[in-house]
This record gives structure tokens, sequence and C-alpha cells, in this order.
């Protein structure tokens, strides 16, 4: 959900999916603001284009959705500040 005040928000069954999820949601958002900041660009999405991306990222995902980048995530702040788990 993108919010009046530009924020965003998600929802999932697990942290690793709320957080896969944000992130592509942020990171369509930059890409949609570069695309429009050249004029008259507009994306055009459809319920095919949607069903098409859903069904790439599970190919890309292997199913696993959040959980194939969390652990790595999580040892990446582990190095960076383990003082979170404290």
């Amino acid at each position: 959900m993108i919010l009046r005040n530009h924020g965003l928000l998600v929802t999932a069954e697990t942290v690793p999916d709320a957080f896969l999820q944000l992130f592509m949601l942020q990171r369509a958002c930059e890409i949609q603001v570069l695309a429009q900041s050249g004029g008259e660009a507009t994306i055009a999405v459809n319920q095919q284009v949607v069903e098409g991306i859903d069904a790439q990222s599970e190919i890309v995902l292997e199913g696993m959705g959040g959980d194939i980048a969390w652990p790595a995530l999580m040892r990446k702040m582990d190095r960076l500040d383990s003082s979170y788990k404290t």
C-alpha cells in the first residue's frame, strides 16, 4: 500500500517475505519516478502484466520468497552491527 504521505506499507506471513515485498515495491516506485522524469513516459499495468511478474518472481525466487535472501541479509547485519541482538 502506498500512503498519501508517500510512505509504503506491506504485510506478509513472515518478516523475510515482508522485507522482500517492501524492497520490490520501493524499487518499483524508484523505477517509475525515473521513467517519468524524462517527460511523458507512463507505465501501463494490466492484469496480464501483474500475473507475468508474479510468475517470473516465483521462478527467480525458486518458491522460497523472502527466505532466499534473508540469511545473507542477517549475516551482513551481524557484520555491520550485531547490537540488535541484545
